[in-house]
């Protein structure tokens, strides 16, 4: 007896999923907003997804759509089983490798549900850094990789702008070039 009634449930069940009278569920999550991070540093946000199906889900795809913009990642998904209306957390991370804002839509399947996907948006910003400046040169001056320096090369003896030159410098070789009568930043 108790074979049939499991058999009869299994195959209203069936039946009642196939003739569509029970809707897939969604996996529902919100949109996040990293916020301004510096270049080449790492911010991680939890993904919050949560199974709206009446099933117990897998997780069968996370995957970013925007090929223009690779500065998010999944930095751990650890439990891709999410139980029926349960809730599973993903970290995602954004590393910024440009100064600018950079969008993508992280989007999810999963077994018995209609795909959904997540809008993340951040904001890459010039590193700044603790360090002092030993050579006391002031950043406007500095190229982006704070290695060299923007001077206007001023050929001793020579007062033609037209013979004056825009060069990159190592920030080490700037006081020898001041002694000479270059100046920080583009000739004019």
């Amino acid at each position: 007896m108790r074979k049939n009634k499991i058999q009869i449930l299994l195959l209203i069940f069936i039946t009642v999923f196939t003739t569509g009278l029970i809707q897939p569920g969604l996996l529902e999550a919100a949109d996040y907003d990293f916020g301004e991070v510096e270049i080449g540093s790492t911010e991680t946000i939890p993904v919050s997804i949560t199974n709206t199906a009446p099933l117990p889900v897998t997780i069968t795809k996370l995957e970013f759509d925007n090929t223009a913009c690779t500065d998010f990642s999944v930095v751990s998904a650890p439990e891709l089983d999410n139980p029926f209306f349960g809730t599973i957390e993903i970290e995602v991370g954004f590393t910024p490798l440009q100064i600018g804002s950079c969008s993508n839509t992280l989007t999810i399947e999963g077994t018995y549900t209609l795909p959904n996907s997540v809008n993340l948006t951040g904001t890459g910003i010039e590193a700044i850094s603790d360090q002092p400046d030993p050579f006391n040169i002031s950043r406007p001056y500095l190229n982006q990789n704070a290695e060299k320096v923007t001077i206007c090369h001023k050929p001793p003896g020579n007062p033609n702008p037209s013979k004056w030159k825009t060069l990159s410098i190592g920030a080490e070789s700037v006081a020898a070039h001041e002694a000479h009568g270059d100046t920080l930043g583009e000739c004019p």
